[in-house]
């Protein structure tokens, strides 16, 4: 997505993502991933949004594994529950560790300066990931899809919505 002729988002992955035997949570589709893992790195050259619409400033922010949780205060926010939540570089406690919910959530709100973490959705993956591919879904969405390295050893797609938003 080009900013004033350079990239207005880049994105690295994690050489090695965490990763667990075939999750209990069915309705996720990245249940291999363990909630709150690394799975990368992601740079805003400019002032951006989150999945929610909420403004994000330009900057450095990890992508850390979340699901949106159960209830009735999330029905019909998203198509499906799985994000990566964005937390400000600085404020990440490392790659190794994982953190409770609470704690995912709290440092995610510190990229928007809300009590809301910072979403950026995730959706089932329509290739392989072998070759990394921008593309647009039905809803206009535009989505990076690329596979990551699992600790399994085996590769994963993944499709990250980098430009979109949350249904109103």
């Amino acid at each position: 997505m080009p900013a004033n002729g350079g990239s207005a988002i880049e994105i690295w992955y994690c050489r090695e993502v965490h990763s667990q035997a075939q999750g209990g949570t069915t309705d996720a589709a990245y249940s291999r991933i363990p909630e709150s893992t690394l799975i990368g790195v992601l740079h805003f050259a400019k002032n951006s949004n989150d999945y929610r619409g909420q403004s994000i400033p330009a900057g450095y922010y990890t992508l850390r594994y979340a699901l949106m949780p159960n209830d009735g205060n999330h029905l019909g926010v998203a198509p499906g529950r799985d994000f990566l939540l964005l937390v400000p570089v600085a404020a990440d406690p490392g790659p190794q560790k994982l953190l409770s919910v609470p704690e995912l959530i709290t440092l995610s709100s510190q990229a928007e300066g809300t009590r809301h973490p910072a979403p950026m959705s995730l959706v089932p993956a329509a290739s392989d990931g072998s070759k990394p591919v921008l593309s647009k879904d039905d809803q206009g969405d535009l989505i990076f899809t690329t596979a990551v390295h699992l600790a399994s050893g085996e590769e994963m797609p993944i499709a990250l919505v980098v430009q979109g938003t949350a249904p109103q």
